[in-house]
Order: C-alpha cells, then structure tokens, then sequence
C-alpha cells in the first residue's frame, strides 16, 4: 500500500467514520489497520516501515487512544457495549454471602467514554432514570424523607403515592401520620414525568405550580442520591479532538447486528453528538441516555473467503464503506527490494514465480467467484530464506488452495509436484 492509497483510505475514514476492510488472507488487512490508525491521528513516520508503525501503533494502545477487539460467534452486546457480571458479595465476617449483578462497560462504551473525556465534548448526560428508582427504593423503607425547601428555612415531607408511580407531600389530620388519616383536597402531589421536565430546566407543569417543591426535591437528588447536572449534546463539533479508533478484527464472525444491537443507527456520522441530527439512547442495564461522539472511529477487517460464516446484513452495510486489499505482486517486489542488508535476487525470484503460478492458477479454475477474494495474499510470499518461503508454501498456502478445491470454488487440485520442483530449484 503507497503512500496515495493510504491517504485515500484515511480520508474515507475521516468522513464516513467507519470502514471494512475486506480481501483474501495474507492481503495486509491486520497490519492497514495500524497504518490506517496512525494515519488518522496523524503521526509523521514511515509507513513502509513495519517495525516503526508497529511499535508506535502500540504506544497508542496503551495510551488508550487505540482498542482492538476480535469478533467471534459467541460474543454479545454485553460484551461490546454494556452488560450485568456477576459479583461476589461478602458479609461482615468476610465470608462469601451470595451474588449480586453490577452494570459493567464493554470496550466500546469505555472507549466511547473516554473519547468525550479527552476532547471535552459533552455528551447527553440524564441518569434521572437510574436515580429515581433510588429515590423510590428509599421511599420504601422509610415511607417518608424530609426534604429542605429551598430557602432552608423549613422542611416537608415526600412519600409515594397509592401506586407508587409518584410522589406526594400529604396533610395529615395529626401528628401520628397515619396512611388512612391524611386529608383529601390539602395535599400536593408531584408526578416522575413533572420532575423530570423540573430536572432538564423546564417548567414541572406549563402553570408551573408548586415547582419550588419540585426543585427542592431535584436539588435533593443531586445531593444524595448521585443525580448529575443535566446537559444536551454539543451543538458543533470541534475540529482538534483527538481520534479514538476502535479495530474490530474478523468483524463478520460474529453477529454484527446483535451484538451493537439499538446502536447501529448511532454510528452514522451525522447521528453522533454534535452532528445535524445527533442520536441518544437509553441504555438497557444502566438505564444511562448515550450517545456517540464524533472522535470515534471503527476499523473492521473481514475475510471474503470465509465461508463458514454469513455475510453482513444491509443495515450494517450502509454505515461502513468497504475497501478491498488485494494481493499485489508489487508489494513482494518491494518487500525484497528493501530488505536489510540487500537484495537476495534468487529469493525475491523464487517468490514471484511462486506469486505468478498461484495466480495462473486460480484464474485458470476459478468457478464463477471474484479473482480478489482467492487469491492469497503477498504476505505468504514475503519471507528472509528459502525456508521461510518454502515453509508458508506447504504449510499455509497449499492448504489453502486445498480448502478452496473442497468448498467447491476451485474446479481441479493445485498441483504439488511442479511447485515443489520450482521450490526446491538453486537450493
């Protein structure tokens, strides 16, 4: 891959948000990865360089600006982006008690987080879901909770309604405080939806009567129970954030749809925060709104001879564009003609004419399938004796071509004894 196309893939990148990469095995899809990563952050290295880019594309995974992940049949949305795990609970003593279930980040929600943290974006921040069945459970053992007016000069009461889908402040005929003795006409009554609409700034009712007891009770939230300011989305973006990559490998041995679940949608571009029409969504386990912030990236690679699983579906298809890496003789070419301590001419012909023989092969018995997606990659012809070459030959290449013959997209059996003689010629 030149210098052109990587800047070409990175633009792709930079405007879509999420590409595939897709080829043969072999073709350098795990490696553009790195390179096409780098690119985006815009580190000034050489990319020819596999070293360079492989030992700097490992400072940023450890700064925490690059994720990767592998996809496979088991995995799921609670995997990938939030889910309940199992926790061992101790009592006084020490000894275990039992189990409880907490809410747990998966990588993409993490690395979600952490790219709005680094850049200061603010995201869509609303937990009144989660803190008002804090506020309810309270209620629930004590039956009431004192609650400060706003002045602080005085205090009054919130219990549950009869149904316990609101809140009331109850006149009570004394002081005993009696479920059956408060009096009817005398009490105030403030429902979720009112102190919802109280907690984003607007008015509890359009009358906007009794909201200072709705503000005293938001303000005791947020002291108490852990209620966080409540703020929209950035309504632009800024151009100097960092990029956070995220490279999903083998991203079609899993199920793609299943695993991003209500999610997909918010990978589009103009869907994440900031954007013309920014998304949120309110998260299953944590009951968290969230959002995707325009700093994040998704790099997927997919193998297209794999067929032992299925294709990705059309609504995943459109939120990432796809680029195919063949396999290129002039990357073999390059490859010897820039190895330390120069050029082996009978190894570097060695692995061309091999290339070639494949190739000739392939298109001579290919049953109606794209040449792109069989045959297999320069990596395989990319090695420092004749060994090394010899050794990818038999062992990763023939099978290859083997399973291609057996899954019905290749009409003979590639024929050993010819290559074996080309292999072992000038040893």
């Amino acid at each position: 891959m030149g210098n052109n196309e990587l800047k070409k893939y990175t633009d792709i990148l930079r405007m879509k948000k999420n590409i595939i990469l897709q080829g043969a095995p072999g073709t350098g899809k795990t490696y553009t990865t790195a390179a096409l990563a780098l690119s985006l952050i815009d580190e000034n290295i050489s990319y020819f360089n596999h070293d360079v880019v492989m030992e700097k594309y490992q400072e940023y995974v450890e700064k925490g600006q690059i994720a990767f992940i592998t996809f496979h049949q088991s995995m799921d949305y609670e995997d990938f982006v939030e889910g309940l795990k199992p926790q061992l609970v101790e009592n006084s003593d020490g000894n275990t008690a039992g189990i409880a279930y907490r809410v747990e980040d998966g990588i993409f929600k993490r690395l979600c987080k952490q790219a709005i943290k680094d850049s200061a974006l603010v995201s869509m921040q609303d937990n009144f879901e989660s803190v008002w069945g804090k506020l309810v459970d309270e209620l629930d053992e004590k039956d009431f909770i004192e609650i400060p007016l706003l002045s602080g000069k005085n205090t009054f009461r919130i219990e549950l309604n009869e149904y316990g889908t609101g809140l009331a402040t109850r006149t009570y005929e004394d002081d005993s405080f009696q479920k059956d003795r408060w009096i009817s006409g005398k009490s105030k009554f403030f429902s979720k939806e009112q102190l919802y609409n109280v907690y984003r700034g607007l008015p509890g009712t359009p009358a906007r009567g009794h909201d200072n007891y709705r503000k005293a009770i938001i303000r005791y939230c947020k002291e108490n129970l852990g209620l966080i300011e409540y703020a929209l989305p950035l309504n632009n973006t800024q151009s100097n954030t960092n990029p956070f990559i995220l490279i999903i490998d083998e991203i079609n041995r899993g199920n793609v749809s299943k695993i991003f679940g209500e999610l997909i949608t918010l990978l589009e571009s103009d869907k994440r925060i900031g954007s013309m029409h920014p998304i949120n969504v309110r998260l299953p386990y944590s009951r968290e709104l969230f959002s995707v912030p325009p700093n994040i990236y998704l790099i997927g690679t997919m193998n297209t001879t794999d067929r032992s699983v299925g294709t990705i579906d059309y609504a995943v298809r459109r939120r990432f564009a796809f680029i195919t890496l063949k396999s290129e003789k002039s990357a073999i070419e390059k490859f010897y003609d820039n190895v330390p301590g120069g050029t082996d001419a009978a190894l570097k012909n060695k692995a061309l004419e091999l290339f070639s023989s494949v190739k000739r092969f392939i298109e001579e018995n290919k049953i109606e399938e794209d040449f792109d997606d069989l045959m297999p990659g320069h990596s395989y012809f990319m090695a420092k004796s004749d060994a090394e070459l010899e050794q990818k030959f038999i062992y990763e290449v023939l099978p290859l071509l083997h399973e291609y013959h057996k899954d019905g997209l290749l009409k003979a059996i590639f024929d050993e004894t010819k290559i074996n003689n080309q292999i072992h010629d000038n040893q």
